[in-house]
């Protein structure tokens, strides 16, 4: 009687090559998938942290309401500058920033920290802004950039994106 495991003429294994081609294959495939996923959750913390934007920004509106100013402080509004599930810090900006400076911190008077030309200017249509609050990206959000949103007098509202200088 024959051992069941005993190898006959019909039972063959992967040759080296198979293997090899099978693992290229499998290379190939996680190559294209990874980037695609940190690109997905990129974009659902960039998400995230502009819903907490809006809910700060309407902490700040009832804030005024009660008081006739707006807060210059998360604290004042029950703010810690965190956002759950998120990747970025909120804060105030107060005075509000006058530019745009890419990758670049701007300065209240509209000049660029870096010394650079500014690449926008936040004006509202008008007016000056009522408030501005911004969300500053941690460690591995770093490649997507902040996000601003600015109140302006007029009743609208500018929101900008990262380095891009585009809206969100």
């Amino acid at each position: 009687m024959r051992h069941p495991l005993a190898s006959s003429a019909t039972q063959r294994g992967l040759s080296l090559i198979e293997l090899m081609i099978a693992i290229v294959i499998l290379g190939v495939l996680a190559a294209v998938a990874v980037p695609s996923y940190t690109g997905y959750v990129q974009r659902a913390q960039r998400q995230t942290a502009a819903a907490c934007l809006v809910e700060l920004s309407q902490r700040m509106q009832v804030f005024h309401q009660r008081r006739g100013v707006y807060p210059t402080q998360l604290a004042q509004v029950g703010h810690d500058g965190s956002c759950p599930e998120s990747r970025y810090t909120l804060r105030i900006n107060d005075p509000p920033r006058a530019a745009l400076c890419g990758a670049s911190t701007a300065n209240p008077d509209g000049t660029c920290q870096n010394g650079s030309a500014p690449t926008a200017a936040l004006t509202c249509t008008g007016s000056i802004p009522r408030f501005q609050v911004e969300a500053l990206p941690n460690a591995a959000q770093l490649p997507d950039g902040y996000l601003l949103l600015t109140r302006c007098y007029s009743g609208g509202e500018q929101r900008y994106r990262g380095a891009q200088d585009t809206n969100w």
